[in-house]
């Protein structure tokens, strides 16, 4: 079986597009989203209505939790309150309704997905942790590998069978995932990366070859921008993408 894993959207259509046509090449059973589908982006409605009619099974972060909550929104940095506030004005009633029922965290066929850290942690970063905070979330969830977001990188925390926690970059096409340890792996972003490339990606997880592969891609980055100035969105949101 192959489970496709994508991440941290944040509102950008043409990326957005652009992977689920990537996806449709590589013969998956079902497609994951570790949340963050609004923020950042100009096209927030039309995301969530391209996620829903492609059956991209969705989770909550903590872009989509401060569209409900003024709290969380309140803590964000400038950027991403200014983005918050404009999402939150353009979403429709249905948008809204489809995001106040976004689960904290997803298990089945075999993996566990959340956002930010198992159990269910919309805003901690995979990266930040230490030994015993991720030996913890470790013991949150039985199965071998979870996958998250929020970090907008490519990243891997490897338990180990004798306890050893190794982490390390997702800087390669394939992992083989080894029998006797347990993974924590960061999904990247396909709306926002960060890794200083501009091309987007995803995961697939291959559950008969016990592999994860990375998929990269690029897409109309320029347009992506041009929504977000006419929006009148924080212009970082857009200069950033811009990296090679």
């Amino acid at each position: 079986m192959k489970l496709a894993i994508i991440s941290d959207i944040h509102s950008n259509l043409e990326a957005l597009e652009t992977a689920l046509q990537d996806i449709k090449t590589q013969n998956v059973t079902a497609i994951y989203c570790t949340g963050d589908l609004v923020g950042y982006g100009a096209n927030p409605n039309e995301v969530i209505e391209l996620l829903w009619q492609n059956k991209v099974k969705c989770l909550m972060g903590n872009h989509d939790y401060a569209c409900l909550d003024q709290r969380t929104r309140d803590e964000m940095i400038r950027n991403g309150r200014e983005s918050i506030d404009y999402t939150k004005r353009v979403l429709t009633p249905e948008s809204f309704d489809l995001l106040r029922k976004l689960p904290g965290f997803i298990c089945e066929n075999g993996i566990y997905l959340t956002h930010g850290l198992p159990p269910v942690l919309f805003d901690e970063y995979l990266d930040m942790q230490n030994k015993n905070e991720l030996i913890q979330a470790f013991l949150s969830f039985t199965e071998q590998v979870a996958f998250v977001g929020h970090t907008h990188l490519f990243e891997v925390v490897e338990l180990t069978d004798s306890g050893k926690i190794e982490k390390y970059e997702f800087d390669f096409s394939e992992l083989d995932l080894k029998p006797t340890s347990r993974y924590l792996i960061s999904a990247g972003s396909v709306g926002q990366p960060r890794d200083d490339n501009r091309e987007a990606g995803y995961l697939i997880y291959d559950s008969e070859t016990h592999q994860v592969i990375k998929r990269t891609f690029q897409y109309n980055v320029e347009l992506t921008i041009e929504k977000i100035k006419a929006a009148r969105l924080p212009e970082n949101n857009g200069r950033r993408l811009l990296k090679d």
